[in-house]
């Protein structure tokens, strides 16, 4: 249990890092993003291999990729309809969105540099190893495949807690929208995982959203 602790925190230690906002459109965020879950892969590399559990997860099968992009289609179209609720237009809240985007920079540089683009989809792929092969795991052994999943996703969601302190907006408090999208995301990835007993479906789904999200489908003017 002690080891899915120091996952947690290097997870948060990465979304408190990347998201300070004096950091705001550098690569240097990503770099933070990597390197924490670097560390944090090699944990779980570390200790799914000692149970001889890592082939058998990350083992990839015919029709992964389309079940994993049909998830990332949904999960793009639910957070558009998300994001249309919760911060209409000309509202306060659209103060989260945009120090969001302000803080992840222009998608044009993601889109040309294919070492940011590589580390964009490297940090999901790293997430999901994590978080939905490692730490998912770990908490079923522990507290049963019921409970184990469940509470893998609200740790989840905790790791991206620091971001609602960083990315506050001084109009309307503490921003929400990384750990929504954690709870919300990761409850989809891990059911998953659960359903399916590997990863590649939820880190084709996982990679895909995130690149989309943060290079592509903005909202207008963002």
């Amino acid at each position: 249990m002690i080891w899915v602790l120091v996952a947690a925190l290097l997870s948060a230690a990465g979304v408190g890092a990347a998201t300070q906002p004096s950091l705001a459109g550098s690569r240097v965020i990503w770099a933070y993003a990597f390197g924490c879950y670097g560390l944090a892969s090699l944990i779980a590399l570390w200790r799914m291999r000692n149970r001889g559990s890592v082939l058998p997860l990350v083992t990839p099968r015919w029709g992964d990729a389309s079940i994993g992009a049909v998830t990332a289609v949904v999960l793009l179209f639910v957070s558009w309809f998300g994001r249309s609720q919760i911060m209409s237009a000309g509202s306060k809240q659209q103060w989260w969105l945009a120090l969001l985007y302000l803080q992840i920079g222009d998608p044009r540089v993601v889109q040309n540099s294919l070492i940011l683009t590589l580390a964009v989809i490297g940090v999901a792929l790293m997430e999901e190893f994590v978080w939905r092969g490692f730490v998912q795991e770990e908490l079923s052994l522990r507290f049963g495949e019921r409970r184990g999943w469940i509470l893998g996703v609200v740790l989840y969601g905790l790791a991206a807690l620091p971001s609602a302190f960083t990315l506050a907006a001084p109009l309307v408090g503490p921003n929400p929208l990384l750990v929504l999208a954690a709870l919300g995301a990761g409850l989809v990835w891990a059911f998953m995982v659960r359903m399916t007993g590997r990863l590649p479906p939820a880190m084709i789904a996982h990679a895909t959203f995130t690149y989309f999200t943060v290079a592509q489908f903005r909202a207008p003017g963002l």
